[in-house]
């Protein structure tokens, strides 16, 4: 039993274990867990023999937070796939949201996704479909994915440098990541503050210190004409610290310090109260991310899709994860029960076992006991 979550695989080896632990001897089983992501291939995969299977949970590589854990453990399954032991090699079985069977694998049993899609899966269905709607994206593959989002990422990275006509210079709209020192994180965090001076210099145009409402608009219509006036009130307010209706040098180098989705869901934000407080409403997007998407400018939609990663994360430790362990236990319990079943079929009633006495005796005996100190 394999699965990216190891209290999955670890929960669902105890299970199954016990559902046979009072089977008879012909048809008992060694069971064994382990990560596919990890090291499952380089521990049990030398244990195949005819007969062997291989159940494994795989996480919805549709999600750009999981798309690299899902080929990892699809590549894992694969190899498990293709080891031979006098010609004969496991039978291996994916549970999983993305319905993508994997080639070398027995069968793949998919589950229902009874959630909003993520803003990743919407650019990839908009992606895969040129814009028409369809309710599912289906049959690609975890190679196919990867693959996928990888050039979208790319793609965005390079929209995302749009010309600055304030400045006269690229302007950089996407983070940059893995700095290598501290030094340099100081020596960037600097230039774009002299950068963000700069901007609000030009921005002044009557040289008064101060930015007013209407030359804020100006100047970033310049970059992105399409933006609502409305959305940039609602940024212009957000920046206006001490609501004099005009921005200074601190605020305005403050507002420029913020990441692109910050400023994006600031935008976003209109249900404050009277006292500027944010009032959390619940959802109705069709999808994670809609609201955001429509202040978006057309450069950065896959950027702001990574900034859900947490929530995917979220989403597949508590939930995900929860439902293939629900369709491992209920296909180990249909085994179990068959093979309770056979014995008393074939032995006219002389042998036979109830597979739920090993539940309850194994509460007992697994009881911590009290110890003095």
């Amino acid at each position: 039993i394999g699965d990216p979550c190891p209290w999955v695989a670890q929960s669902a080896e105890a299970f199954l274990s016990k559902i046979f632990a009072c089977s008879y001897s012909i048809a008992g089983l060694n069971v064994l867990s382990g990560n596919p992501a990890d090291h499952l291939v380089h521990r049990h995969t030398h244990r195949v023999v005819r007969g062997s299977l291989l159940v494994c949970g795989r996480p919805d590589g549709r999600l750009t937070a999981l798309t690299t854990l899902e080929a990892s453990t699809c590549l894992a399954v694969n190899q498990a796939s293709s080891i031979q032991s006098i010609g004969g090699t496991c039978e291996s079985i994916t549970i999983g949201h993305n319905m993508s069977k994997l080639p070398l694998s027995y069968r793949g049993i998919f589950l229902e996704t009874h959630r909003p899609q993520f803003l990743c899966e919407k650019l990839l269905q908009d992606e895969a479909t040129g814009g028409g709607r369809v309710d599912k994206i289906v049959g690609l593959s975890a190679a196919s994915l990867l693959g996928t989002y990888a050039n979208m990422e790319k793609e965005a990275k390079l929209k995302a440098h749009a010309y600055c006509p304030v400045t006269g210079h690229q302007q950089q709209c996407v983070e940059d990541h893995h700095i290598d020192s501290v030094i340099d994180d100081l020596i960037k965090e600097r230039k774009d503050t002299d950068r963000a001076v700069e901007v609000f210099r030009k921005m002044d145009k009557n040289d008064d210190g101060r930015i007013d409402f209407n030359e804020f608009m100006q100047a970033y219509k310049e970059v992105y004409p399409d933006v609502d006036p409305l959305q940039l009130v609602a940024m212009f307010q957000e920046a206006d610290v001490d609501g004099n209706g005009t921005l200074d040098l601190n605020e305005f180098v403050q507002m420029s310090k913020l990441p692109k989705v910050d400023i994006l869901a600031k935008l976003s934000v209109a249900n404050r109260d009277n006292l500027g407080l944010l009032q959390v409403m619940p959802s109705e997007e069709r999808f994670f991310g809609e609201e955001l998407l429509e202040y978006a400018p057309q450069q950065i939609p896959f950027v702001i899709s990574q900034s859900q990663h947490l929530a995917m994360e979220l989403y597949e430790s508590r939930f995900a994860s929860v439902q293939r362990f629900v369709a491992m236990t209920v296909m180990f319990h249909q085994m179990g029960m068959r093979v309770q079943s056979f014995f008393p079929r074939i032995s006219f009633g002389l042998w036979g076992y109830r597979m739920d006495r090993t539940h309850s005796i194994m509460r007992i005996a697994t009881t911590a006991s009290p110890v003095s100190g």
